[in-house]
């Protein structure tokens, strides 16, 4: 019976974070309880996140990475994060750690690129309906761009 629900639960959802999660406790050498202490989320919980059999909400989630060591805590981030992009849209959101951006003053970050880019963003998020709500939430939470 496991085997059934594991594999329909694995259909409705990606799994990076708990992939990342039994990665820390399996070659890391990461103990639950110590994750659990250092976070305050309960070691049945977490037991549970890494199975995949609990989704890893955004308050869970800021509390567990208090749990998790500091080098880790980026590596973690980006596995949860890949976790909420709406399904159809993986193939438009790439995330990375902030150490791999290079940030230059030229010709790719000037404002009429920006607008190219917006405009790429609304041709994908026309197909993909959830894509289309994240970027009007951020949009409200943002307010206009000044030009």
């Amino acid at each position: 019976m496991r085997g059934r629900n594991t594999k329909k639960f694995m259909k409705t959802i990606h799994l990076h974070f708990p992939t990342f999660l039994r990665y820390l406790l399996e070659y890391k050498f990461y103990q639950i309880s110590k994750i659990a202490q250092g976070s305050g989320v309960h070691a049945p919980d977490i037991s549970k996140m890494a199975s995949g059999e609990r989704v890893v909400g955004p308050k869970v989630f800021s509390k567990l990475i208090k749990g998790i060591r500091e080098e880790d805590r980026a590596d973690s981030l980006a596995a949860w994060l890949k976790d909420q992009i709406p399904e159809g849209a993986e193939d438009f959101v790439h995330i990375v750690k902030a150490e791999s951006l290079v940030v230059r003053e030229d010709e790719t970050s000037r404002p009429h690129n920006v607008e190219g880019a917006l405009k790429l963003l609304a041709k994908h998020a026309e197909r993909v309906p959830a894509l289309r709500d994240v970027i009007i939430s951020l949009a409200a939470s943002y307010g206009p761009v000044a030009r």
